[in-house]
């Protein structure tokens, strides 16, 4: 019985880091071919086509690992997301042309200085997030308790557990631990690390900074 369950886990450990291989190697490919398509009008159509492009080269191995016999039975909703948080981390072409499109920077805020931003920052919480498939902004819920971050995205069907770690009373990290929503896991694995820090506090909403490929985004978390 151990040795049958010792075989399970050592096929497991294979099979996902075959796996994750695979998706890196996709994310290389797609990235291969923005580059190489660089004399082409940049647009966002010209990712969506890199990335339709490779998943029909890579079509086999990915029905290998998602257990799927057709192409059309691919999560290409997961798979999508997937591939663009490789760009976003590992694709400098990528970063450098269309990051900013996608996500672009506010202007730096001026940071005031408070006391007890801890006591405050506790409870439950709102931030507004754009989706552009649906052209919508979604809301998500926070909830922080002790050294415990919990987030429920798409009407609280998932759920994103990190764990936050005061620095300074007003600058904390946040580190990943899971999610079950699959652009939060495609963004970040397990053990990941975020820093925050509480720009300005006005009634009941929060304004927050994150650094993310050395640029500061801002959001608004607001009290409920």
């Amino acid at each position: 019985m151990t040795k049958t369950i010792l075989i399970i886990l050592v096929l497991t450990i294979n099979l996902n880091s075959f796996g994750q291989k695979q998706y890196d190697k996709l994310g290389k490919d797609v990235c291969n071919c923005l580059e190489k398509n660089s004399s082409k009008k940049d647009s966002i159509q010209l990712v969506n086509f890199c990335i339709e492009k490779e998943l029909i080269n890579n079509a086999n191995e990915l029905k290998e690992i998602e257990g799927v016999e057709s192409i059309k039975d691919l999560d290409t909703k997961k798979i999508g997301w997937t591939i663009t948080a490789y760009l976003t981390k590992e694709c400098d072409y990528f970063k450098k042309q269309y990051l900013s499109k996608m996500m672009p920077p506010v202007e730096k805020r001026e940071e005031i200085v408070y006391d007890g931003c801890q006591d405050y920052f506790t409870g439950e919480f709102y931030y507004l997030t754009p989706n552009r498939i649906k052209g919508q902004l979604d809301s998500v819920q926070v909830i922080i308790a002790n050294d415990s971050y919990t987030e429920l995205t798409n009407n609280g069907l998932n759920t994103t557990n990190l764990e936050i770690t005061w620095i300074k009373d007003c600058q904390f990290i946040l580190k990943f631990l899971h999610s079950d929503d699959a652009t939060k896991s495609a963004f970040s694995k397990p053990g990941d690390k975020y820093e925050y820090r509480v720009i300005d506090i006005k009634g009941d909403t929060i304004t927050l900074e994150v650094m993310f490929n050395g640029q500061p985004y801002y959001f608004d978390m607001t009290k409920k």
